[in-house]
């Protein structure tokens, strides 16, 4: 027997249906099935027809990540996701609370985006379990959320207390009006603290097994004299950003440490050093990796775009995808060694690449075609042409914004031969300015019935630097050749994604890395990121 109310006068009610309960129901409990306790708010059915990205709950534990939004850049809050996800899985939690999962914009901070709306979490959910990965759900506080009552507990309000707030999107004890301030730095705020706060939700912390319904059970059955219910949740929150990188951060590296050191292969009559695959956690990740539809269609219809005016004999134009890290930022970065910050040289070395082109060699002075029929640069257009400051790096920051300016206007590889001259490969930037054209939906709270609502831009978010990174991101998995760096985070899990999707050109995944020695075939999944 399942009780419930939902009656302008609960607390009269509610005393009425312990009594009746405890005579049909709770005289013979013993180890009941925690169902049995959620006492639901509203008998009202949930609107179906509302759109919900994850799947409704099973009244099980289910992993919450309760700080407001992961930290860092688009990469670096991915890295954060997977450490979270190994933790669940690690936990043999089997469920992730999908609302509580929100990415920041690294520029305007405290400005996120719903996880559902950069990803495809319909397509995540029909594979979970076949890799071994928690489902994404929705929050349920029907099923999510309990009540036991004692035998003596008829002075306090039977009502469901949830342990997530809905309206914020965050864990329930969270001080919305301190992490939602630009002025508050997460990396000194104790944010664990918060949760729990006064004696209604202290059961919120999930300490110490005190949120096992069957023990709560088993402690209400024999609890004689106690007047108040025992409360318990199913949600378990996980995080933390004290201390620096923060939890997840240091997990996801420990996770790295596990892959163990490259290994000497045979490949092609050469001897290569091969890194070991990823834990399974992370090669699941990335396989399951998959673009929102809303993302989706904004890189389908900037392709299209930039295509119109170039013909191909192919069916499928070929895209290349570079991604060079010339950014002002990047240049004076310590992980600059490792990369080429010549914008012109790094366009001579794809050049001359033999993989790159058809033929035996590289002839300046015949028709040289191409493997590729578009190119697409992943770099922050913001971050090329801020201002120069002066001395040798203004000066390559000034030759970076004049080459490609010139591959903007020219395309990639301009070729005249004898009276005829050959258009350059068309170049295509996507990021920022395609970021700006996508209208996301509202996705109001599960406790709410679907209404028609406008849909709300990137720019009203707040988030196209985000927005954009994940545009470039997704643009340079589907490309069919990929140009990353060593010493960046986003070409290294643009090589892994790809791996692990099986991204194939010429019987290779299409993997290059470039550096000042030159371009190099990536064999296999990429070493771990590191700049030391």
């Amino acid at each position: 027997m399942k009780c419930r109310y939902s009656s302008s006068n609960p607390r009269i009610i509610a005393i009425a249906i312990v009594f009746l309960c405890s005579i049909l129901q709770f005289r013979t409990l013993k180890l009941l099935l925690p169902d049995q306790f959620i006492i639901e708010i509203d008998d009202t059915p949930q609107d179906a027809s509302r759109a919900v990205s994850g799947i409704a709950p099973k009244p099980q534990r289910t992993m919450v990540h309760y700080d407001p939004y992961f930290m860092g850049g688009f990469r670096n809050q991915h890295m954060r996701f997977i450490a979270f996800v190994a933790a669940a899985v690690k936990a043999n939690i089997t469920q992730i609370l999908l609302p509580s999962l929100r990415w920041g914009d690294h520029v305007n901070k405290t400005k996120t985006i719903q996880h559902e709306l950069l990803f495809d979490v319909p397509y995540w959910n029909s594979r979970a379990e076949s890799v071994g990965l928690p489902y994404l759900v929705d929050y349920d506080p029907n099923v999510l959320e309990g009540i036991v009552p004692t035998n003596h507990s008829m002075n306090e309000s039977m009502a469901v207390i949830p342990c997530f707030n809905q309206s914020s999107g965050l864990y329930s004890g969270m001080e919305e009006t301190i992490l939602r301030n630009p002025r508050t730095n997460l990396r000194r705020t104790n944010t664990w603290e918060m949760i729990g706060q006064g004696e209604m939700y202290s059961h919120c912390r999930g300490e110490n097994g005190e949120n096992d319904p069957a023990k709560i059970a088993e402690g209400a059955q024999r609890d004689s004299n106690s007047t108040n219910v025992r409360r318990f949740t199913y949600l378990t929150p996980y995080g933390g950003m004290l201390g620096g990188a923060g939890r997840l951060w240091w997990e996801y590296e420990a996770l790295q440490k596990n892959r163990g050191r490259a290994i000497g292969n045979l490949v092609d009559g050469k001897m290569v050093n091969m890194h070991p695959e990823h834990v399974h956690v992370e090669k699941s990740i990335y396989d399951l990796m998959r673009p929102s539809k809303y993302l989706q269609e904004a890189i389908d219809a900037r392709i299209g775009e930039v295509l119109q005016n170039h013909t191909t004999i192919h069916s499928r134009p070929r895209l290349l995808a570079l991604h060079p890290r010339i950014e002002g930022e990047m240049l004076g970065h310590r992980c600059a060694r490792f990369m080429e910050p010549n914008l012109t040289k790094i366009l001579e070395r794809i050049k001359t690449y033999p993989h790159f082109y058809d033929g035996d060699y590289f002839d300046e002075n015949s028709s040289i075609e191409y493997k590729f029929d578009l190119m697409f640069m992943a770099v922050s257009k913001k971050g090329v042409e801020e201002i120069s400051k002066g001395g040798d790096l203004g000066r390559l920051m000034e030759q970076n914004r004049d080459a490609l300016w010139k591959l903007r206007k020219n395309g990639l590889f301009p070729n005249k031969h004898g009276n005829s001259s050959r258009v350059g490969i068309p170049l295509f930037e996507s990021g920022g300015d395609n970021a700006v054209k996508i209208q996301f939906p509202r996705i109001p709270p599960s406790n709410q019935p679907s209404v028609d609502m406008p849909s709300i831009s990137t720019l009203d978010l707040g988030v196209t630097e985000l927005v954009a990174s994940a545009i470039n991101f997704f643009t340079a998995i589907k490309a069919d050749t990929f140009i990353g760096v060593r010493g960046s985070s986003y070409s290294t899990d643009v090589f892994s994604v790809r791996y692990y999707q099986h991204k194939e050109e010429g019987g290779e995944r299409g993997n290059y890395i470039l550096g000042p020695e030159g371009i190099k075939r990536v064999h296999g999944p990429p070493a771990p990121h590191s700049c030391s």
